[in-house]
């Protein structure tokens, strides 16, 4: 049903258009509904859940952009959200890269499912299961590479599409004009209306990164495709000296080797402290800001996951098992342990 809802605005009906705008919340809410219940409840009830999140997100995609496109024909002042003006400029300077930064996109919001499909297929072996990290890791840098060049140096910002500044329930349609709607601007982060920060409403853009910055923005890209092949080569080495099993010698590598990890975490932080050598803008300090908060997933890696993150868990949740409130928090934490335990991209960051 929803592939031939979304068919609907391109007739350009002035009431199909409404009426799949006002639609548009509730479809989204009930999707997410279901990707936050199905986990733990039945067998592949974490692959139905991660389909639909998938799903949810891609939808949400194409009703962001389409959302941003109808206002820009209908609105005579400019969005008020610098973060959707600095992508139009960054489509002024690239050509490709809309397109390119449409497929980081998808390629993120997949990847997990992807994941987690392959591990149910029959090359679920470790060796087939990091080649096809591998390949999407290296995927992503390319894209990354590209949006970054044809930005001419500038900060890759998350995420790489318009963001949803517009709140549905506030969209007014002109009486006289059905093909005129005003739209109530909201930021996406903070779900209040844009112009009250004013750090996201400045037209002040990103410039080009230059010197230990641009090396930075360079380090920070290839983090997570070295993290891979470090671990894939730690891995592979320890196989080629072990007679164990090819499971049993993996699983116990991410329990016991730190080499992936310091690595990773010695690039991420070098990033971070190269990226303070320019000067930031406002929206440039709010990605910086993100990226190391991404510095948390790190807890859920191995090895620290196995030596103080899970342990901590599980007596939390023993702890908790007999208490009303704090029990059905820890219940959905167990729900999701499984989607960081057994798949990489959930918490890679990248």
């Amino acid at each position: 049903m929803l592939p031939t809802s979304l068919l609907h605005f391109k007739s350009g009906h002035p009431q199909l258009r409404k009426g799949y705008i006002a639609s548009i919340d509730t479809i989204e809410d009930i999707l997410r509904a279901f990707s936050i219940l199905l986990p733990g409840r039945f067998t592949d009830g974490d692959l139905c859940s991660q389909s639909i999140l998938t799903a949810l997100n891609l939808v949400s995609l194409y009703n962001t952009h389409y959302l941003v496109r109808v206002a820009d024909k209908t609105q005579d002042k400019p969005d008020v959200f610098a973060f959707n003006r600095y992508l139009r400029k960054c489509f002024q300077l690239s050509r490709p890269f809309k397109w390119v930064s449409l497929c980081l996109s998808v390629v993120s919001y997949s990847e997990v499912l992807a994941e987690m499909i392959w591990a149910r297929s029959g090359n679920s072996s470790a060796k087939h299961r990091w080649k096809l990290i591998t390949y999407v890791e290296s995927i992503k840098l390319i894209l990354r590479l590209l949006l970054y060049f044809g930005a001419k140096k500038r900060m890759v910002l998350h995420p790489t599409h318009f963001l949803r500044n517009v709140d549905t329930h506030t969209l007014s349609f002109d009486r006289e004009g059905e093909d005129r709607f005003e739209l109530g601007h909201l930021d996406a982060r903070l779900g209040l209306p844009s112009t009250a920060d004013a750090d996201l409403t400045q037209s002040v853009y990103p410039l080009p990164r230059v010197g230990w910055a641009h090396l930075a923005e360079l380090l920070w890209m290839a983090r997570p495709l070295v993290y891979v092949l470090t671990l894939s080569r730690v891995q592979n080495h320890r196989k080629s000296e072990s007679s164990t099993d090819e499971r049993d010698v993996n699983d116990q590598d991410n329990r016991t080797d730190w080499r992936p990890w310091l690595v990773s975490l010695a690039i991420e932080l070098s990033a971070a402290l190269l990226r303070q050598s320019q000067s930031m803008v406002p929206l440039e300090k709010d990605e910086a800001k993100r990226r190391n908060y991404l510095l948390l997933f790190y807890l859920l890696r191995e090895p620290v996951y196995s030596i103080w993150a899970r342990p901590f868990l599980d007596w939390l949740s023993d702890a908790a098992d007999h208490r009303p409130l704090v029990s059905i928090i820890t219940s959905a934490i167990n729900d999701y342990r499984p989607f960081w335990e057994r798949c990489y991209f959930y918490t890679s960051a990248s």
